[in-house]
């Protein structure tokens, strides 16, 4: 149902089975019912969703942001809440992306310093493999018979 005006409600998650977990996308009773929560009137709010097989679901996946915003005293103390929040969710978002263990890539794994001594880059940033001195290709060969 398109409407000629937004609904002014703050953030909150769509549990209704078109926009399930979809910021902001609430069906008609959700945002009836997250404004009655708000204001005060929990009983009533959970009548309407019960109406649904999925209500229940509305309040249980917006439970923490429902009371914090019933507890503001005006509209500022809403938004307020509402900014905290979706801080501390980007807070969390950010520390999770950098916890993702993965192995390391080719270009991240360890070289030996005499490799890194063998390529140079040449005026257009090409990389080239030198080939070593025979001061250092003999040197290299008594490390490999050291360690046979």
């Amino acid at each position: 149902m398109k409407a000629g005006h937004p609904r002014l409600l703050p953030f909150l998650v769509a549990a209704n089975p078109i926009n399930y977990g979809k910021p902001s996308k609430l069906s008609c009773v959700e945002a009836l019912a997250a404004a009655m929560y708000i204001c005060g009137e929990k009983e009533t709010a959970e009548h309407y969703l019960g109406k649904f097989s999925w209500g229940h679901s509305f309040i249980s996946l917006n439970k923490e942001l429902l009371e914090e915003y019933a507890a503001c005293s005006d509209s500022a103390g809403v938004i307020a809440a509402q900014k905290q929040y979706l801080e501390r969710a980007h807070q969390e978002a950010t520390a999770k992306r950098g916890e993702i263990d993965l192995p390391p890539s080719d270009s991240e794994t360890d070289t030996d310093d005499e490799e890194e001594a063998n390529i140079a880059v040449d005026r257009m940033g090409n990389s080239i493999v030198v080939p070593p001195t025979d001061a250092e290709h003999s040197a290299a060969g008594d490390n490999d018979q050291l360690h046979r």
